[in-house]
């Protein structure tokens, strides 16, 4: 076979049907079997399927995670009208009290241990370290989605001090519209949560892509589109030169 005769030449046509694009490699020809042939090699990619495929996967991206997209939205809005945490009013907790024995030979991880298996409070486990109050007193506090927790110890009176603080309705959605897979938490239902707020991330990522995708597939010269984007990205830059 001989060698081409001139130089590939890439032509690339566009159809009239939006989003379907065909591309030919050609403009050269060869020898074969003593006869001079021209080349044309149909490369492409029939983009009528590509694009459609990426609009059903973007669509039904933004439907299973609605709920996380609804959540984010009213957390922001929230957010922006809310007082200030100091300026906010202090929620009084619950309290209750179990009966609790301390064992004078256990080391104060053991009794932490026994403080949480006798509270019955969810979202937590044995295995936290020790800590005590100003007072000196073995207590256990931590966060879950709807607000505090607090197990204190009153040792002379054989008590445990159950302390729940429940969080307002804005409160509780802030903190879980920043709930993960990976965050640290025994309870299954927040690890369901957390890992569906993990897919909703992906989802924003992927449709951002895909929508990027089908506008320039579509209407990649549409004026106000290309205005939006080029402002997005200068208000963008501006807002990570200012807030450094």
């Amino acid at each position: 076979m001989a060698p081409f005769s001139s130089p590939w030449r890439q032509i690339i046509r566009r159809t009239n049907t939006v989003g379907s694009w065909r591309y030919a490699i050609g403009g050269g020809r060869f020898a074969c079997a003593g006869r001079a042939r021209p080349l044309w090699i149909v490369v492409g990619l029939q983009s009528d399927a590509m694009y459609h495929w990426i609009k059903k996967l973007h669509i039904y991206s933004g439907l299973l995670s609605y709920v996380g997209f609804t959540v984010w939205g009213i957390v922001g809005i929230w957010a922006s009208f809310a007082p200030s945490p100091a300026e906010r009013p202090r929620r009084e907790p619950e309290v209750r009290t179990v009966a609790f024995q301390v064992d004078g030979r256990a080391t104060d991880q053991e009794i932490t241990d026994a403080m949480i298996v006798a509270s019955g409070l969810p979202f937590i486990q044995p295995g936290r370290k020790p800590n005590r109050d100003n007072d000196g007193r073995l207590q256990v506090r931590y966060l879950t989605p709807n607000g505090t927790r607090r197990i204190l110890l009153l040792e002379r009176e054989n008590l445990l001090q159950v302390e729940r603080t429940p969080s307002p309705l804005g409160g509780f959605l802030n903190l879980m519209h920043m709930q993960t897979f990976r965050i640290h938490n025994p309870g299954w239902e927040v690890h369901l949560w957390g890992a569906y707020n993990q897919f909703s991330l992906w989802a924003v990522i992927f449709m951002t892509v895909s929508g990027l995708y089908m506008w320039l597939a579509t209407r990649p010269r549409m004026a106000w589109a290309l205005w939006t984007l080029g402002l997005s990205a200068v208000l963008t830059v501006a807002l990570y030169a200012v807030l450094r």
